[in-house]
């Protein structure tokens, strides 16, 4: 199954946002680089708030479980996600590192 990738670095703006992660929320990596995660999913408020508590959580370890994200359309699918942190030890910058979400195959999911 394919996977999106999106990477914030530690002000919480896009460092990273692969195709899959493109087509998905139908936004540009040229868009959307360096712009905070608040502006690039300000249509997408339930995935907003569950970076914004992830990123305000002191278990800073990887963590994947699956989540309900309201689409634009006001729809929702259920989306399986894995995040990590992860520190660049050159300069300690930590990147927030949001991957392998994936939506279950078509006939399996629907609006709810």
């Amino acid at each position: 199954m394919p996977g999106g990738v999106i990477a914030l670095d530690r002000t919480a703006k896009v460092r990273w946002f692969n195709p899959y992660a493109e087509s998905f929320f139908n936004k540009t990596f040229d868009a959307v680089k360096g712009k905070h995660f608040k502006e690039v999913f300000s249509d997408f408020p339930s995935w907003r708030e569950l970076i914004e508590r992830l990123l305000n959580s002191q278990n800073h370890k990887s963590m994947a479980s699956e989540f309900r994200l309201t689409l634009p359309d006001g729809k929702e699918k259920i989306v399986e996600y894995s995040c990590s942190f992860i520190t660049h030890d050159s300069n300690e910058e930590k990147i927030f590192l949001c991957s392998s979400w994936t939506l279950p195959p078509e006939n399996i999911w629907k609006s709810i």
